[in-house]
């Protein structure tokens, strides 16, 4: 809920959700756009949209949100220029063949003034070295991952950087 706070939704927005997987945060998300709104939901996994959509579809007709799944690659989204009021990514980010292609298409495809929230596994950078931040590590190797600030389009502004479940999971929006 905090994650989808930082969105700045209102009734009736469209968003897309790259890396979608099973639908986790779609109910959260439908709940913020309310009847009229609309959710694109990307992941590659076509399996995993598929559990999204039996998991998920019947709350999100409930909520009155139209919801559209693409099985696509988010480095080459199919949608077109400023299509979208923001964009919501957690969890996989550290897995995408080309982090800056990612991060630049969920840019291209949202709307001037738009709103993107990305986050993923990555230690916060004072827990790194400490007993506890080697043993997540150990566990995950994802968490030795930064935050991808330098990857940002140079269009990104008021751009916002913390760390959330634990200091493990970097959070970016703008």
């Amino acid at each position: 809920k905090n994650l989808i706070a930082r969105l700045q939704l209102s009734k009736g927005m469209k968003i897309l959700v790259t890396g979608a997987g099973a639908g986790n945060d779609l109910p959260y998300i439908a709940k913020q756009l309310g009847k009229g709104g609309v959710i694109y939901a990307q992941d590659i996994a076509k399996q995993m949209l598929l559990a999204g959509v039996e998991r998920c579809s019947s709350e999100l007709d409930a909520l009155g949100v139209d919801v559209y799944f693409s099985a696509s690659d988010a480095t080459n989204l199919p949608f077109g220029d400023n299509v979208f009021d923001a964009a919501y990514h957690f969890g996989g980010l550290n897995l995408f063949p080309d982090i800056r292609k990612g991060i630049s298409e969920m840019n291209r495809v949202v709307k001037s003034g738009g709103r993107i929230v990305i986050s993923d596994e990555g230690a916060a950078p004072w827990l790194k070295q400490t007993e506890y931040g080697k043993m997540l590590i150990n566990n995950n190797p994802l968490y030795l991952y930064d935050a991808p600030l330098d990857l940002l389009p140079e269009t990104a502004s008021s751009v916002n950087l913390s760390w959330e479940v634990g200091n493990c999971f970097y959070v970016i929006d703008y």
